[in-house]
């Protein structure tokens, strides 16, 4: 049997899931990827689910994921500007704005025909929000003026290894790697 990603001969492959199970995603491909590729997309798909991208306040204000849902937050930190200073407060999910990034990937370069050392270049990111209004945490907190902001950790290459995997598993579910 043969990895996947890799096409390493291994006697014992583990199963693949084509989109993250933390996305909602159910379909496995049985028998699909070696250990060492497994770490790698398991690893992958953690930072970006969890550490980046406000993701993980997202999938958990919406119930999406299935696993672990006692480390799922209830609140999050948001930065609080006024005339006197920022201030960061934890808010609860129903009450924060909750903001979502998600990187503008540029066009791939076998596409493209362009040469990039670093595989994968970021255009911008597209933000979005998603929960109440971010005027209302004016009156909520008390503010008279404020802009409320969140520092977000971005993992702009693995957000598109993230899909570059859901792409080609979702392709090998579909076509069969084997047939190629």
């Amino acid at each position: 049997m043969r990895c996947i990603y890799c096409d390493r001969d291994e006697s014992s492959l583990g199963d693949e899931h084509v989109v993250a199970s933390g996305l909602g995603g159910d379909l496995v491909l049985a028998d699909a990827s070696c250990q060492a590729c497994e770490a790698e997309t398991s690893r992958t798909e953690l930072r970006v689910l969890r550490q980046s991208y406000g993701l993980h306040e997202v999938r958990s204000y919406l119930g999406v994921g299935r696993r672990r849902r006692g480390e799922k937050p209830a609140s999050a930190g948001l930065t609080l500007e006024d005339e006197s200073g920022d201030e960061v407060r934890d808010v609860p999910l129903a009450e924060h704005p909750l903001i979502w990034n998600v990187p503008l990937l540029d066009y791939a370069s076998f596409l493209t025909g362009q040469e990039d050392p670093n595989g994968i270049r970021v255009r911008g990111s597209h933000h979005f929000t998603l929960g109440p209004d971010p005027a209302g945490l004016y009156e909520l907190y008390g503010l008279v003026r404020s802009r409320g902001r969140r520092r977000q950790r971005a993992y702009d290459h693995d957000f598109g290894r993230m899909l570059a995997k859901i792409a080609w598993a979702g392709w090998v579910s579909e076509f069969d790697v084997d047939s190629m």
